[in-house]
């Protein structure tokens, strides 16, 4: 049961940081063109990093939760 719930905990932080991933290119795509670099790139760093944490969740979540059933299953 554990690696259910926990499979289940690291889908649903997955599915929030793409959601705020998704906020924060929304808010990088609204910026007003003609700024440095150095203005843009925190908040375009904060979205990949979103997205990259959201992947994790989904492929450790995945895992998790693909290795409990299959132990259900099994016993």
């Amino acid at each position: 049961m554990s690696l259910d719930v926990l499979g289940a905990v690291a889908l649903g932080i997955g599915m929030y940081n793409h959601i705020n991933a998704k906020s924060l290119y929304n808010d990088y795509k609204a910026m007003e063109p003609g700024h440095d670099d150095y203005y843009y790139e925190p908040i375009r760093k904060e979205a990949k990093d979103a997205q990259k944490v959201g992947n994790i969740g989904y492929i450790v979540g995945s895992v998790l939760l693909a290795s409990g059933i299959a132990i259900h299953i099994w016993f």
